[in-house]
């Protein structure tokens, strides 16, 4: 209703009276921004935008380009240049500030401007010259770490740190990283460039095959390092692909030529072997062999091809050198050889005459002698010489020894002979006619064999025996008849056999027997009847039959043997031409040859005669395969030797993350494509397995210690939590400590640092839940003590029966504002004096557009204005009932005492 009378100049309906009240609209007032944003006369919105302080108007005002876009962003940049009580709304646009650049210098140069708009501020700037004077001059510790931090010049940095560095302990340790990292960076670039350089002289020196694991070690070396520059990367590539490029080379030149220089080798090899046996054991030299080399071995050097004159040079000069030194000793030791020729005849000759099977005589010891004193000796070869005179005075010993040893068996054979011719003359006398006759063919055959016997010593016992051979040929005559009748038993006995069933192997067993009886009877009467041998040997032929079949079967599956043997050699043979070496499937091929190893083994029994061929034929098969076995199992080694070799490197290493992580490449990198003996591939896993799990035992114990720290470190920041909610029981008393001690507390809990994320998010909750309960804490015991205040106040009250009327109109205005302000009622006495004072009231809140009070604070002032009022009885009587009531009510909302259903004054709502 009185709204007309108390509308404010800028709500005028003329330009010119809103203009005058924009003087009274605060900077960042809602009626300046809508008079900015939409006032239909421009000259209104231009002098309003040009009072305007509210940062996200005039950046959408800003946004056009008409006059009031230019005049919105010329306001922006006076509020940002000349003035920094708006860095904080600047701070909060600060994506507008980034468009320009020269007011973010401006402001990251000017000590007075909000610290945090500089930190801001400072990171978008590019001038390092910039940066670095900001740096040197400005006090703020901040300040120079963050300058510093976007410097790239080490010597820059280091000027910083001798200026700053006693009392910047960021910019101090900052420097430091910076000079560690660029030393660190240049350690890995001077690395970098060694790698490049090692690879570049790879294949100079013509060890090709070290130089392939070479290669293999660099290569895991340079996957080591990370954000390789380009240039280097390309340097490497191109090294690596040029040394490949010239290694396959080498190995097509070497492939072609190694038949041809194989020829040269082993020729030289021959050659060598000669000369060292004639330089350091010329005495055991074969002359006529070596003679022979010398003769041929120059024209085979000259019919083999020649090589390229690198390769054919250095073999011709060895070739040469070798030749010329063995003719040189050869000459040397022309007569020696000679000597040593004739001796070693004459021991020959002593040796066969030790092995002679005639008998000994000393005449020819004697000549042996004779001529072994007169014979030439050798200068040179004495040592030579020494052992032939040993080896011949041994032989003469010999021979002597045999000499008397001979003489010793004549005599005892003389009366051997004597002693058996006398048995045989007893067995005559006592008619045991069989033994006469075996003994007399038997001292007829000894005496045949007697060749230490001289004709001389041999003469009467011969005449002996031939004296007696009438009657031994009379005897034998009465022999036969009865060996015919023993062979008769032998022929019934064939008979019989012939109708028993018999295992085959006994069969023939037996037959054996009948058949060698048989000859046993030929052997004592050779003239046996031809009638009884074909009978019996007809008879034993037929009782042999089952037995001929069955070992007939056993030849039959001999030879399915032998097939099935032959089958799998072609099979083997088939594998090794079939198989591509280049890309073989090593497993498979082994798991296949130990298959056909085993059916060899499985298979049966071939005869006597084919087993030797057909097994030298599986043994050559197996061996073509073991060759390439064995040349990709050496291939292997040597390629797990080179990851030892990297294992073993890695464990100096300083890098121990990526250390691990290589050896566990290494680990993934370990293939047996064909092992070795199962103690060598122990041995060589052992070997590869030492250094990583040494590596691995330091990565725990690190691991290890981290974990022990970082649990220090959780423990610590859960002790300052545990601390920090402690605060809250902290007694008002003690109430003004908890300040300085949470500060101190959230100072110990920013320094720690580098926590799992999880730990980190769980304990940043729980401070923020104690904070919030500590706020709390804080408001209640700032509100009783103001309540402590207040009592004290009250305590003092003094009533003044003088009191003026005026003073009792202030404690009803204090009642009412009181009321006003809590929502209470009011007495019905007063509900008209409340209704014009609240009318009042309503006017000024126009004017000033303060609609917006806090409730605490001012209610706290209005209390503390009354108790200070010196009312008389009457008044305090009727006002002390409306403050306590006040009290009451503030005290509710305060959460101090349980809300009562207090019923707000109709009045204060409306």
């Amino acid at each position: 209703m009185f709204a007309r009378f108390f509308k404010p100049k800028w709500q005028h309906k003329d330009a010119k009276v809103r203009l005058q009240g924009l003087s009274a609209l605060g900077a960042d007032a809602p009626e300046l921004i809508q008079l900015a944003q939409s006032d239909p006369d421009t000259s209104v919105r231009l002098e309003a935008i040009g009072r305007l302080s509210h940062m996200p108007t005039l950046l959408q005002l800003a946004e056009g380009t008409n006059e009031l876009a230019e005049r919105a962003r010329q306001r922006m940049m006076l509020l940002a240049t000349t003035d920094g009580q708006y860095d904080d709304k600047l701070l909060a646009h600060f994506e507008w500030l980034e468009q320009q650049p020269e007011l973010l210098s401006s402001i990251a140069r000017d000590p007075k401007r909000l610290l945090e708009l500089r930190k801001r501020a400072i990171p978008t700037i590019d001038d390092q010259a910039l940066l670095y004077s900001i740096a040197y001059e400005d006090e703020s510790r901040d300040i120079q770490a963050l300058a510093a931090s976007l410097l790239s010049d080490l010597d820059q940095l280091q000027t910083l740190e001798k200026r700053h560095g006693k009392n910047n302990k960021r910019l101090r340790q900052f420097v430091k990283d910076r000079v560690a990292e660029h030393e660190s960076a240049q350690a890995i670039l001077q690395a970098l460039e060694s790698c490049c350089a090692e690879v570049e002289a790879l294949g100079n020196s013509g060890r090709w095959e070290q130089d392939k694991t070479q290669l293999l070690v660099l290569k895991q070396r340079w996957k080591q390092f990370a954000d390789i520059p380009v240039s280097l990367t390309e340097r490497f590539n191109a090294a690596e692909a040029d040394f490949k490029q010239r290694l396959q080379a080498h190995e097509n030149q070497a492939a072609s030529l190694r038949p041809m220089r194989e020829q040269f080798v082993q020729l030289l090899e021959q050659a060598k072997h000669w000369h060292r046996q004639v330089r350091e054991q010329p005495e055991y030299v074969a002359i006529d062999e070596l003679d022979q080399f010398l003769k041929t071995a120059p024209q085979q050097w000259q019919n083999l091809p020649t090589l390229p004159p690198e390769q054919q040079t250095p073999l011709n000069q060895s070739w040469q050198e070798e030749l010329d030194s063995i003719q040189q000793v050869r000459h040397s030791l022309e007569k020696d050889f000679n000597a040593l020729s004739e001796l070693t005849q004459i021991l020959k000759q002593t040796d066969q005459l030790l092995h002679s099977s005639q008998g000994l005589h000393a005449s020819k010891i004697t000549t042996l002698q004779s001529t072994w004193t007169s014979a030439a000796r050798p200068h040179v070869l004495r040592a030579r010489v020494s052992e032939l005179e040993q080896q011949f005075h041994h032989l003469i010993g010999q021979l002597n020894a045999r000499l008397v040893r001979e003489a010793k068996q004549r005599e005892e054979l003389k009366a051997d002979f004597e002693q058996q011719i006398h048995h045989l003359e007893q067995a005559l006398e006592q008619e045991h006619y069989s033994q006469a006759i075996e003994l007399h063919h038997t001292l007829q055959h000894q005496l045949k064999g007697a060749t230490v016997l001289s004709t001389h010593d041999a003469k009467p016992i011969r005449d002996r025996l031939q004296a007696m051979y009438p009657l031994i040929r009379e005897l034998e005559d009465w022999r036969n008849w009865g060996t015919n009748q023993a062979r008769e038993h032998l022929i019934e006995s064939a008979e019989h056999l012939q109708l028993t069933e018999l295992d085959p192997q006994e069969r023939a067993k037996r037959i054996k027997a009948l058949r060698n009886e048989w000859r046993n009877l030929a052997a004592l009467n050779p003239n046996q009847p031809q009638r009884q041998w074909r009978e019996f040997d007809r008879k034993v032929t037929a009782a042999y039959e089952p037995s001929k079949q069955h070992f007939a079967e056993q030849a039959r599956l001999r030879q399915e043997h032998l097939s099935q043997r032959e089958a799998l050699c072609a099979e083997l043979e088939q594998l090794n031409q079939t198989t591509d070496w280049t890309h073989p499937d090593w497993k498979a091929l082994q798991k296949q040859i130990v298959q056909l190893r085993q059916r060899w083994k499985d298979s049966g029994t071939v005869s006597h005669k084919d087993w030797q061929p057909i097994n030298a034929r599986f043994n050559a098969a197996m061996e073509a395969l073991d060759t390439h076995l064995e040349t990709e199992r050496k291939r292997n080694w040597n390629e797990r030797l080179a990851l030892i070799a990297q294992a073993e490197a890695l464990v100096e290493s300083n890098d121990l993350a990526q250390a691990t992580e290589t050896a566990k490449q290494l680990q993934t990198q370990w293939h047996i494509t064909v092992p070795a003996r199962q103690g060598e591939e122990q041995r060589l896993w052992k070997q590869f397995r030492a250094p990583i799990d040494a590596l691995f035992e330091r990565l725990k114990t690190e691991r290890q210690a981290e974990r022990s720290e970082l649990q220090q470190s959780i423990d610590t920041k859960v002790s300052l939590c545990e601390q920090f909610e402690a605060l809250v029981q902290t007694s008002e008393e003690a109430w003004s400590s908890v300040g300085a001690r949470q500060q101190q507390l959230y100072a110990d809990l920013q320094a720690i640092r580098n926590l799992p994320k999880s730990v980190h998010t769980k304990l940043e909750s729980r401070w923020q839940a104690a904070e919030k309960a500590l706020q709390k804490r804080a408001q209640q015991v700032a509100q009783l003590q103001q309540w402590k205040q207040l009592e004290q106040i009250a305590a003092n009250q003094v009533v003044n029966e003088d009191a003026s009327d005026s003073i009792r109109q202030q404690g009803e205005l204090i009642c009412l504002d009181l009321e006003i302000l809590l929502g209470l009622q009011t007495p019905q006495a007063y509900h008209k004096q409340r209704m014009n004072y609240q009318i009042g009231r309503m006017s000024e809140s126009m004017l000033s557009r303060k609609d917006s009070r806090q409730v605490e604070p001012q209610a706290f002032k209005l209390f503390k204005q009354w108790y200070r009022l010196m009312l008389d009885q009457t008044a305090y009587t009727e006002q002390q009932p409306r403050i306590q009531a006040a009290i009451h009510a503030l005290k509710t909302q305060q959460g101090l005492i349980p809300p009562e259903n207090v019923r707000p004054d109709p009045a204060s709502q409306g």
